[in-house]
C-alpha cells in the first residue's frame, strides 16, 4: 500500500466515522425531542387535572 492509498483510505475512515456521529447526534436529539414532547404532554395532563381539582374543591366549598 502506497502513502497516497493509506491516506485516502484513512480520510474514507475519518469521513465514515464522521458520519457514524452525526447519525448518532441526530438520534439523540429525535428521542430527546420525542421525551420533551412527552413530559410536555404529561405535564399538560396533570396540569388539567390540578385546574379540575381546584374548581371542584372551589365549587364545593363555596
Amino acid at each position: 500500500m502506497t502513502y497516497d492509498e493509506w491516506r485516502a483510505e484513512a480520510r474514507r475512515r475519518q469521513a465514515f466515522g464522521l458520519l457514524i456521529d452525526r447519525t448518532m447526534a441526530r438520534i439523540r436529539a429525535r428521542k430527546a425531542r420525542e421525551q420533551r414532547d412527552a413530559d410536555a404532554e404529561g405535564a399538560g395532563a396533570v396540569l388539567c387535572a390540578i385546574r379540575q381539582a381546584r374548581g371542584e374543591t372551589i365549587r364545593g366549598a363555596g
